[in-house]
């Protein structure tokens, strides 16, 4: 978890394409070019340290928060949500991270319209950027990163920048099952953290397996099969989930 991604920045920093993904290891590292021979094995060590902890650090917050507000002895319902923000800012950061829909789904303009200066006659098909959006650095910093905590106020709490406004349509033709939607989204995550540990998946030597991370493209986005690990967590057992199916 720490040298391969490292050395897989270090491998595409001279790619175009890779530049236009920026990342925090990637701009340090651009950053230590210019620092004495000396001070760059320190640096370059710090460096891998800081980026293995913001990948796990999602997981492990995430499941802190459960633990203590569920805690171990059964599973989170829909009446802990309003209890568990982090849970709500990692559901928003994953609609917006990798939008299924990138380009929305397009509509005719049923009469003529005006919108913003620009004349729309009757029939225009109309589409627009949810990708776009999910990318405006001025509204999302650090854009192709994924990070939660941008949807998570000072105090702690929610802030008003919600995902499901515009992933799932705009208008009155928005998609009507979002609510479905969203809450079948954020009771998959949920319980996934409350069970599963996921890491790096590890080959016959027993080395974490390299990927780049890729998408199908297309009217739908999704991502492409994956190596990982999953394992249940420690305190996990059969009553459990037992207990969880029966309220279900």
């Amino acid at each position: 978890m720490a040298n391969v991604p490292f050395r897989y920045v270090q491998q595409h920093m001279a790619d175009s394409s890779f530049l236009a993904q920026s990342s925090m290891v990637a701009e340090n590292l651009r950053r230590m070019e210019t620092q004495e021979e000396a001070f760059k094995p320190a640096f370059s060590n710090a460096l891998k340290k800081a980026a293995t902890t913001a990948i796990i650090d999602v997981q492990k917050r995430a499941q802190a928060e459960i633990d203590s507000v569920v805690g171990r002895e059964r599973l989170p319902t829909f009446e802990d949500k309003a209890s568990l923000p982090y849970i709500e800012a990692i559901v928003r950061e994953t609609l917006r991270w990798e939008p299924v829909v990138p380009l929305g789904v397009p509509h005719a303009a049923s009469s003529d319209d005006v919108y913003n200066g620009y004349f729309i006659p009757k029939g225009t098909i109309i589409t627009y950027n949810t990708w776009g959006i999910t990318r405006d650095e001025k509204r999302y910093s650090d854009a192709s990163r994924f990070i939660p905590e941008r949807f998570i106020n000072n105090d702690g709490g929610l802030t008003d920048d919600d995902p499901a406004q515009y992933i799932f349509g705009l208008g009155r033709r928005r998609c009507p099952g979002r609510y479905t939607a969203d809450s079948s989204t954020w009771s998959a995550i949920v319980t996934m953290l409350a069970t599963l540990d996921i890491s790096s998946a590890k080959d016959d030597q027993g080395k974490a397996i390299s990927f780049a991370p890729t998408f199908i493209a297309g009217v739908i986005r999704c991502p492409e099969i994956f190596p990982c690990s999953i394992s249940k967590r420690s305190h996990i057992h059969t009553d459990i989930v037992d207990s969880w199916r029966t309220a279900e």
